[in-house]
C-alpha cells in the first residue's frame, strides 16, 4: 500500500493500472530521468520505466538546471519543460500481474549530494537495491514496521 500526499491509501491494483499507460508511453526509452515530486507518481513512473528495461536516473535535485545536465526521456508530474507528464496518463483498467525486474541489471542511476564537488553518479541493479533494503531492515529492526 502506498499513502499518497493527500493521506489517501492506494493499493497495489490501482498502482498497477496507473503504470500500464506511463509504461507504454516510456517503451523504447532506455534511458529515463525520473523528476517526479509526488511520491506517487514518482512509484508509478519508476515501475513503469522499469518494467519497459529502461535505466532511471534520480538526479541530485530537481532544478531544471540538474535535470539538462542529464540524457534520457524526462519524465515529471509538472512543473518541467518537455518530456513526459505523468499527470497527463489516465490509468488503465487493464489488470496486471505485476511487473518483473531482472536483478543483476542496472536499473537505477544515483547521484551523491555534491556537497563536496561534482556529483557523482551510482550505477546500482535492482539485486543491490533490494539487498540494501534486506539489510536496513535487520539491521534497524523494521521487520513488521511500518515505514
Amino acid at each position: 500500500m502506498l499513502i499518497e500526499g493527500d493521506g489517501a491509501a492506494v493499493d497495489r491494483a490501482a498502482i498497477l493500472a496507473a503504470t500500464g499507460p506511463v509504461a507504454a508511453a516510456l517503451a523504447g526509452h532506455a534511458e529515463v530521468v525520473l523528476a517526479c515530486a509526488d511520491r506517487g507518481h514518482f512509484v508509478r513512473a519508476l515501475l513503469a520505466a522499469w518494467s519497459v528495461g529502461a535505466i532511471v536516473t534520480l538526479p541530485s535535485n530537481l532544478l531544471p538546471a540538474t535535470l539538462d545536465q542529464h540524457a534520457g526521456l524526462r519524465v515529471h508530474d509538472g512543473g518541467h519543460a518537455g518530456g513526459l507528464d505523468v499527470r497527463t496518463l489516465a490509468a488503465s483498467a487493464a489488470a496486471s500481474d505485476g511487473i518483473v525486474v531482472p536483478g543483476a541489471r542496472t536499473c537505477v542511476r544515483l547521484f551523491t549530494s555534491g556537497t563536496t564537488g561534482v556529483p557523482k553518479a551510482i550505477d546500482k541493479a535492482f539485486a543491490q537495491l533490494l539487498g540494501e533494503a534486506e539489510q536496513l531492515v535487520r539491521r534497524f529492526d523494521l521487520a513488521g514496521a511500518r515505514v
